[in-house]
C-alpha cells in the first residue's frame, strides 16, 4: 500500500516536471538542427536498450531472487531528476520506493553508493580508451589511461569501509549500513556497460550525422569521459553543463553540432523514460 501510494505522488509529480522538461527541450531543440528523423530513430532504439540495462543493473545489485518490481520503481525514480532539486529527489525516489517494496533501508542504501560506484566506474573505464587518440594533449592521455583502472574501485572492502563510517557519524550500529556482495557488484557493472554503450553510441550517430567529421567510435568514447566527469563534479547531471564542456575538449565538431546532438539525446532520452515508466507500471512481483 505504501509503495502504491508513493509511486502514484512520485509518479505525478515527476510526470509534471517531464513534462515541462520536454517542452523546454523541444522549445529548445527549435533553436537547433536536429540530427535526420531517421538517425534520431536509431539513437532512440539503442538509448532504449541503454535504460533497460540500466534498470538491470540496480536490479542486480539485491541478488538473485530480488523482485522485479524493483527495476519499474527505478525508472519512476528517474523522473525525480527533473523536479527542482534534481539528484536528491531521484535519490530520495530510488531509495524510497525499494524500501517500500520491503527491502532493508540500510541494505537499500549501501546498494544506492554501489550504484553510483559502478556507473561512474563503468563510464570512465569505457572512457579510458581516449587513451589511444593521438590528438589529445598529453594530460588528457593521461587521465583517460589511468580511468582505465576505474573498474579497480569496485571492490566492495572499501565501499563496506566508508558506509561503516556513515554509520558511526549517523550514531548507527557498525555494520547496519552494508555493500551488496561482491559479485552481484560485479554482476551490475557488467549491466552498467549497457547504457554506457548504447548512450555513448547513441550520441555519436546524433553528432556524426551534424558533423560527419567527428568519427562515431571517437565520439561514443569521448561521451563516456564527458558523462563520468559530470557525473563526478555534479552527481545525476540530467542537463546540458559540464558534460557538454567537457565533449567540446574531446570531440573534434563545432560547438553548435555538439550542443544540439546533445540537446537531441536529452529530447531521447526524456521520451524513452516516459515509454519505460508506462511500460513496466504494471509490475508487482
Amino acid at each position: 500500500m505504501r509503495r502504491r501510494v508513493l509511486r502514484v505522488v512520485f509518479g505525478a509529480v515527476g510526470l509534471a516536471f517531464m513534462v515541462v522538461a520536454l517542452w523546454e527541450t523541444w522549445d529548445l531543440s527549435r533553436h537547433s538542427v536536429l540530427p535526420d528523423p531517421r538517425v534520431m530513430a536509431a539513437a532512440a532504439g539503442l538509448i532504449l536498450v541503454g535504460l533497460v540495462g540500466a534498470g538491470f543493473s540496480w536490479l542486480a545489485l539485491f541478488g538473485e531472487g530480488a523482485p522485479r518490481r524493483l527495476v519499474a520503481d527505478f525508472y519512476m525514480a528517474q523522473l525525480g531528476k527533473y523536479i527542482p532539486g534534481g539528484g536528491l529527489w531521484q535519490a530520495a525516489g530510488q531509495i524510497g520506493l525499494a524500501t517500500a517494496s520491503g527491502l532493508r533501508a540500510a541494505r537499500v542504501a549501501g546498494a544506492f553508493v554501489a550504484h553510483g560506484v559502478v556507473q561512474l566506474t563503468s563510464a570512465a573505464f569505457v572512457g579510458g580508451f581516449l587513451v589511444a587518440a593521438g590528438d589529445l594533449p598529453v594530460w588528457i592521455r593521461l587521465a583517460a589511461g589511468a580511468a582505465l583502472l576505474a573498474p579497480l574501485l569496485l571492490h566492495r572492502a572499501w565501499m563496506e569501509a566508508v558506509l561503516s563510517r556513515v554509520a558511526h557519524w549517523a550514531r548507527r550500529s557498525d555494520g547496519e549500513l552494508t555493500a551488496p556482495p561482491q559479485e552481484a557488484i560485479l554482476h551490475s557493472w557488467i549491466w552498467s556497460l549497457v547504457p554506457v554503450v548504447t548512450f555513448g553510441f547513441g550520441y555519436a550517430v546524433l553528432l556524426n550525422d551534424l558533423a560527419g567529421s567527428a568519427g562515431i567510435l571517437r565520439t561514443a568514447v569521448a561521451f563516456d569521459m564527458a558523462w563520468a566527469v559530470g557525473f563526478a563534479l555534479i552527481p545525476f547531471p540530467s542537463g546540458l553543463g559540464v558534460r557538454e564542456a567537457a565533449l567540446l575538449v574531446l570531440v573534434d565538431a563545432p560547438a553548435a553540432a555538439v550542443i544540439a546532438a546533445s540537446v537531441g539525446l536529452r529530447l531521447l532520452a526524456i521520451l524513452s523514460e516516459m515509454v519505460l515508466v508506462a511500460a513496466t507500471r504494471r509490475i508487482r512481483s
